[in-house]
């Protein structure tokens, strides 16, 4: 069974690993049906994950791990500015 692992930056799965049960399209977008360790069943967009997709990589999720960076450090600022 393949595992994949969530690479989407907003995704509050980020980091976890899930054991692909199938792949599929739905709504035109390449879609995976993943289960965690507990059976719990999930499903991602493939180019959320590090499962390696037939088509072209979505360029919103490079640009959207650029922009979490701006705004951790923004959000550090505010902290900042906050204190003061």
């Amino acid at each position: 069974m393949q595992i994949i692992t969530v690479t989407h930056p907003f995704s509050p799965h980020k980091g976890k690993e899930y054991h692909v049960v199938e792949r599929f399209t739905a709504w035109g977008e390449d879609k995976l049906l993943c289960s965690d360790e507990r059976g719990n069943s999930r499903m991602f967009p493939t180019s959320w994950t590090d499962h390696p997709a037939d088509g072209p990589e979505n360029p919103f999720i490079g640009m959207a791990d650029f922009w979490y960076d701006d705004l951790e450090m923004l959000a550090r600022l505010i902290g900042c500015i906050e204190k003061v």
